[in-house]
């Protein structure tokens, strides 16, 4: 009688991070890559707000390096934040929010072997495209367009804008693999805004099927109040349905957490 061979569990991938910034002076400059067990936390001096918004040319660089990062059996994180001077306020709550969305991902003890191989990227702005001379919407849309078919996952999070409008002028979706974020510009804004990406990446990392299941476009208030509606900005008639209704980040932390319990 022939016996089972027992499968053995799949191996946990590795994360990798990619943090980086932009301004009309530095048009896309990393300042953190690696594994993220060796991630060195942000200093007030790595972020210093000032010149304007490349936000087009800063968006395919680092589309181009995620590429050249991301790996097979790797989870690849990339964060690209808005360094122009209307951030000015706003370095420690960004400096902040930085740390602790590398750090939670970093506390997941065993990745979901599922992710192995996805991309997560994240823009992070409090402006308009104001300075780009390379790249085109036109062309930067191609670009998203083709890799949300192959698996990656963009955050557009913008502020003193219509980010759901601008997101799909870049290019996103709309929906978990193309989100788009509004929040408020202010330091409070900008604090409660990375603290809802820190359950995101949370999530992606921890049971990626469940993220993509949940996630939605929606906007952050001050008070870290998620909702899936367009209220950052005033007037819009843009209304892009959530994949799933009244969800958000920190509902994904609290689903993953129930979820765990379950098949305990």
């Amino acid at each position: 009688m022939a016996t089972k061979t027992k499968q053995a569990k799949p191996e946990a991938p590795t994360v990798s991070v990619t943090v980086a910034k932009f301004d009309t002076m530095e048009p896309f400059s990393v300042v953190r890559d690696g594994p993220i067990g060796e991630f060195e936390t942000l200093a007030p001096g790595d972020y210093s707000p000032r010149g304007g918004t490349p936000l087009l040319d800063a968006t395919a660089k680092i589309v181009s390096h995620l590429d050249r990062a991301r790996a097979k059996g790797t989870i690849t994180i990339g964060l690209l934040l808005d360094e122009s001077g209307s951030m000015e306020g706003n370095q420690q709550a960004v400096v902040q929010g930085v740390n602790e969305f590398v750090g939670g991902m970093a506390d997941v003890d065993s990745p979901d072997p599922e992710a192995a191989g996805k991309v997560l990227c994240v823009i992070f702005t409090d402006g308009y495209e104001n300075s780009s001379t390379e790249m085109t919407s036109d062309k930067l849309r191609e670009m998203i367009d083709q890799r949300e078919r192959d698996g990656w996952t963009f955050i557009y999070m913008g502020a003193n804008q219509d980010a759901w409008a601008t997101g799909r002028a870049m290019g996103l979706s709309g929906h978990a693999t193309g989100q788009t974020i509004n929040y408020h510009a202010s330091e409070r804004g900008t604090a409660a805004a990375l603290g809802t990406l820190r359950e995101t990446g949370v999530a992606y990392v921890d049971d990626n099927a469940l993220y993509i299941k949940m996630a939605s476009s929606g906007s952050i208030s001050e008070d870290g109040e998620v909702t899936p509606e367009n209220t950052a900005a005033p007037g819009s008639s843009v209304k892009l349905p959530p994949i799933v209704e009244s969800t958000s980040p920190y509902d994904l932390g609290e689903a993953l957490k129930k979820a765990k319990g379950e098949e305990d």
